[in-house]
């Protein structure tokens, strides 16, 4: 979708610890709907030396031919150094949609979650990660033939251990409870629940190449078990990312917090953030 767009910001040191921003975008939509969108964004970041915390706000007016809708959107982090083995973190993302001419298209999503991150300073071989997360998703009417309302609580915990120089394993599980509606904003919820297991073993190939396969196995409640391989090759880019390539033989994810239509097999790009 093509457009002519304007942008004003400042960014504001309010300390060396605190960073304020503000931001105006102007855009017109060279579109049938001659849609016109003005959006105001503000945000603060915050970092020491034990926590790193951001906040962010955006409102958006879009108006054109049948169209006067308005969008709230807010994301929030923070991580918190506990010391020097134990990590927490916490995150909120949230948008709602509102529309003056079309009721119908009102759209909300929320993402909160909280975890933690496990790696003891004696021990550098292991580390240890868990989050709880919770997600409702109200779709708008351009992703509701893809995608049914969900409400979901979703735990995982994920470990990994360094077993020699060239081989680590790690493992993965993951509890899913979530209900869904087919019919938007309205009738009845199915509850339902899904458990993912899954064994990792990679294998340093040379420099800064690894090879990596995973089994891993979905468990759906009175709806049987899948179970699969997926492959990959992964190449580190520094000391804190990675990212690979790979096949999954499998018709499923293990990111429980993504609506399945089992259609994740094939070919993958991937990148892993370490810390």
């Amino acid at each position: 979708m093509a457009g002519v767009g304007s942008s004003f910001g400042i960014d504001y040191a309010y300390s060396k610890y605190l960073l304020a921003n503000l931001t105006y975008n102007k855009v017109n939509y060279d579109d049938h709907a001659k849609r016109d969108r003005d959006a105001f964004s503000t945000s603060l970041h915050f970092k020491d030396r034990d926590i790193a915390a951001s906040t962010k706000f955006e409102y958006r007016l879009d108006k054109g031919t049948n169209l006067d809708e308005k969008q709230y959107l807010t994301t929030n982090r923070v991580s918190y150094k506990l010391n020097p083995s134990w990590r927490l973190l916490a995150k909120l993302n949230y948008a709602k949609t509102t529309d003056n001419i079309n009721k119908q298209k009102e759209a909300t999503f929320t993402e909160a979650g909280v975890g933690f991150a496990y790696r003891p300073i004696n021990n550098a071989q292991f580390n240890l990660i868990g989050k709880y997360t919770y997600l409702y998703d109200l779709s708008t009417l351009a992703q509701v033939k893809n995608n049914n309302d969900e409400k979901s609580h979703i735990l995982s915990a994920e470990m990994s251990y360094q077993l020699s120089q060239r081989w680590s394993i790690g493992s993965k599980l993951g509890l899913k409870m979530y209900g869904i509606r087919q019919r938007r904003d309205g009738g009845e919820w199915y509850e339902s629940n899904m458990a993912l297991a899954a064994l990792r073993a990679n294998f340093h190939i040379i420099k800064s190449w690894d090879a990596m396969v995973e089994a891993h196995m979905l468990t759906l409640e009175n709806d049987g078990t899948k179970k699969g391989l997926l492959v990959g090759i992964y190449k580190h880019l520094g000391d804190n990312i990675k990212m690979g390539v790979g096949y999954n033989f499998t018709d499923f994810s293990d990111d429980l917090s993504k609506t399945s239509d089992y259609q994740a097999g094939g070919w993958f790009v991937n990148m892993i953030g370490k810390y």
